[in-house]
């Protein structure tokens, strides 16, 4: 099935219409804490305290770029960030849902790239599992269904198709007996 993670269409927007724009901010505070405590931090309040207590300053790692965040952001996202079941995955099953992630992020000419409806399934498991509220798995969810509904749509169309014509074949060799 053709998932399109390029339609800029499909940018996150809050309840009210307005465009989401990506947090730097709160990457930077839990990339440079986990720097200074020399493994991954992943709660903000937690980093919040170690660039505290190390004093470092907020306002060095401020950066306001906004890009307005994508289904394709948060697919990689949540594809490539550390969740409760990766302890319990093998290093092959972690290194698939990279290469999904991969793909998924250099589909930005087409923006559609061609994925099973079970990896589909295990993006919405992710997204649902992730940090993201409910608004972002909201419309997350709803842009995988329609792709979804989209490829069935066709499939049952194809398989209409080849019914009439068979029918059609038929019923032109019965004619001719």
């Amino acid at each position: 099935m053709k998932v399109n993670f390029g339609d800029e269409t499909r940018t996150f927007k809050s309840l009210d219409g307005e465009v989401l724009r990506q947090n730097r901010f709160e990457v930077l505070v839990v990339m440079k804490a986990s720097e200074i405590a020399g493994e991954q931090v992943l709660d903000v309040k937690q980093a919040a305290k170690i660039l505290e207590n190390n004093n470092e300053k907020f306002s060095d790692l401020f950066d306001d770029s906004g890009k307005p965040v994508t289904l394709r952001m948060i697919c990689v996202d949540v594809l490539n960030s550390p969740g409760k079941e990766d302890k319990k995955l093998d290093g092959n099953e972690r290194y698939e849902r990279f290469k999904l992630a991969e793909r998924i992020h250099g589909c930005e000419e087409s923006g559609e790239i061609e994925i099973t409806a079970e990896k589909v399934s295990l993006l919405k498991k992710l997204i649902a599992e992730s940090q993201y509220t409910n608004v972002v798995l909201g419309q997350a969810y709803r842009w995988l269904e329609d792709d979804e509904k989209v490829e069935e749509e066709k499939v049952a169309k194809e398989k209409e198709k080849a019914a009439k014509k068979e029918a059609k074949k038929e019923t032109e060799e019965e004619a001719k007996s």
